[in-house]
């Protein structure tokens, strides 16, 4: 009987977080969209642009901003686009499902990470910081925080 209780404590739990992974994926999708945006527009500055250290079109006109040449903002919309219906299929699981739709995002929030970790570098070569990548790196960390409490 306590284990079912406890299968039930921590489905629910999960179910919140999951909640809240989902906002945060939407948030950042949106931020992402703009990211996009700006890229293709590739306009020679842009409004976030504070200085040299502080600067959006710095960071977007190097040699970091694109992967086999589609934009890094794609791959982040695409991420939290996916983070965002994975975690709303896992709040409808229970039981074992739940636990693997969990492992599944917190392993795929380990990328998340490992590829911040990567753009924080860059931005550190470049001398530059991009306020609105900035943004995306700390909720990838709180997301990776949340989901790790879970899993």
């Amino acid at each position: 009987h306590l284990e079912k209780m406890a299968l039930f404590v921590v489905s629910s739990s999960g179910r919140k977080e999951l909640l809240i992974l989902s906002f945060i994926g939407f948030l950042c999708m949106f931020v992402s969209i703009y990211l996009v945006y700006d890229h293709i527009k590739d306009e020679e500055a842009s409004f976030c642009d504070v200085g040299s250290h502080i600067s959006c079109s710095k960071v977007r006109r190097s040699i970091f901003s694109e992967l086999f040449n589609v934009p890094i903002a794609i791959f982040g919309l695409l991420f939290h686009i996916f983070l965002i219906l994975v975690s709303l299929v896992g709040i409808q699981m229970s039981g074992k499902q739940l636990k693997c739709y969990i492992a599944f995002i917190f392993y795929m929030n380990v990328f998340g990470v490992a590829f911040i970790v990567y753009l924080v570098c860059a931005e550190i070569y470049l001398s530059a910081l991009c306020p609105f990548c900035t943004v995306l790196h700390i909720a990838q960390l709180i997301s990776m925080y949340i989901i790790w409490k879970v899993y």
